[in-house]
């Protein structure tokens, strides 16, 4: 997959960068898991911050640097991320106002 999106994999600084991206989604996917197994709001919002940064640097750094494959021009691209990080930022006020009105009871 790493190659048809046109990124060389030679060389141990590309496969270090390459392992870092894969390690770091799969400590964002475990502690997803587990926030949703323990529905603690609280933690949601953990979550739902990682989640906005992580599509706002997308956001910025898909459409400057596009793989050769992409599905869409940079242009639709920087659309489609600006949409998500907006569901994100919504996500967590709408969250954060939950986990306020729980603390408060």
């Amino acid at each position: 997959m790493i190659v048809n999106s046109g990124i060389q994999v030679e060389g141990i600084p590309n496969l270090n960068l390459i392992y870092e991206m894969g390690a770091r989604t799969l400590v964002m996917a475990i502690i997803s898991i587990y926030v949703m197994i323990t529905q603690s709001p609280k933690q949601y919002i953990i979550i739902l911050i990682m989640n906005v940064l992580r599509e706002g640097l997308e956001t910025i750094i898909d459409p400057l640097y596009p793989v050769l494959n992409a599905p869409a021009s940079p242009m639709v691209d920087l659309g489609i991320h600006l949409i998500i990080v907006a569901i994100e930022v919504w996500a967590f006020v709408t969250v954060l106002r939950i986990t306020k009105k729980l603390s408060q009871k």
